[in-house]
């Protein structure tokens, strides 16, 4: 801190009050996202990254490999079953890979309509989770455990976070191409 005088007044300026003052000096208006840890769009990108493309990678691996120690195995309903639901499981994760490099895509490029895509793919991902667990546990004869889903529905919360945060932003003209440089925040990557 500085003790300076102005108008022959003893005035303390801390770092933040003397570069808020400084020429040229635009305060970040947005949301500081992941424990306050970036801003917004990098938020976006780093939890696609993350949960949608490398998770549903492994999700693809960790099938093939199942259907594949299954098939060895001499279960044959077991084998049936993991084969049946392999194929659209394998393209849902596919689909999730998708969806989420066309969000990453949307986040570089400002787009918030794009980035509702994601949003609007975990929504109907968890729902069609929840409904298809309690098909199968009902099949099986057991009940359906409720703190299963709603473990999905606050880890779907966690991942609607940043793009719901970065959709608001862009329609209020907080994030955008032109004033990136003021809303760029980043605790260890910039």
């Amino acid at each position: 801190m500085t003790i300076k005088t102005v108008q022959g007044e003893a005035v303390v300026a801390s770092p933040i009050t003397m570069a808020s003052t400084m020429p040229g000096y635009e305060r970040k208006m947005g949301h500081r996202c992941c424990g306050c840890c970036c801003d917004s769009r990098r938020a976006v990108i780093i939890v696609e990254i993350i949960f949608g493309v490398v998770a549903n990678v492994i999700g693809i691996l960790t099938l093939l490999t199942a259907v594949g120690l299954s098939s060895v195995l001499d279960y044959d309903q077991l084998v049936n079953d993991l084969e049946k639901s392999s194929t659209i499981t394998s393209v849902i994760y596919g689909v999730g890979i998708v969806v989420s490099l066309i969000v990453i895509y949307g986040a570089i490029g400002f787009k918030a309509s794009v980035v509702g895509l994601g949003i609007i793919w975990t929504v109907a991902q968890t729902v069609a989770s929840i409904i298809l667990q309690q098909q199968s546990y009902r099949e099986s004869g057991l009940k359906y455990p409720i703190v299963d889903a709603f473990i999905r529905v606050v880890i779907s919360g966690l991942l609607i976070y940043p793009p719901a945060l970065f959709i608001s932003e862009v329609r209020r003209g907080i994030m955008s191409r032109e004033t990136y440089h003021r809303e760029e925040y980043s605790c260890c990557c910039v």
